[in-house]
């Protein structure tokens, strides 16, 4: 009994605190009201990065397998450090799109939590449905 009052406490006291932390997010980020985050954003992000890096493997062996005397060997050079400036360009774009998600995702959280806790709570009204 007293185990599930701590337990309740410390669940309360989580929840309050994240809807502080979601206000305080709010009100830094979100002055103009908040908007969903578009998650394939980041999926775009993810596949131009592997696809740079193939880029990269390519260009590197391309590289290791030609001789001293190749002509092409510049051109190789300078084509990979095109894509390690592309490379790191997009890890900045990454790191941008994931820190907005983030922030969305502190900001939404009570919501989030509470559209869980009632979902949680309907199936548990439909139980006896469900044994059947």
């Amino acid at each position: 009994n007293n185990q599930t009052q701590i337990n309740r406490r410390r669940d309360a006291l989580a929840r309050l605190q994240s809807i502080s932390d979601a206000k305080k997010v709010l009100a830094k980020h979100y002055k103009n009201g908040i908007e969903e985050f578009d998650v394939t954003v980041l999926d775009k992000l993810y596949e131009e990065e592997n696809q740079i890096q193939s880029e990269l493997i390519r260009i590197s062996s391309q590289i290791k397998q030609s001789d001293k005397s190749d002509k092409n060997i510049k051109n190789y050079k300078n084509d990979l450090k095109l894509i390690k400036a592309q490379k790191s360009n997009i890890a900045h774009q990454i790191k941008v799109a994931e820190y907005k998600y983030s922030v969305y995702c502190r900001a939404v959280k009570p919501y989030l939590d509470a559209q869980k806790i009632i979902k949680q709570a309907e199936l548990y009204t439909n139980l006896e449905q469900y044994i059947r």
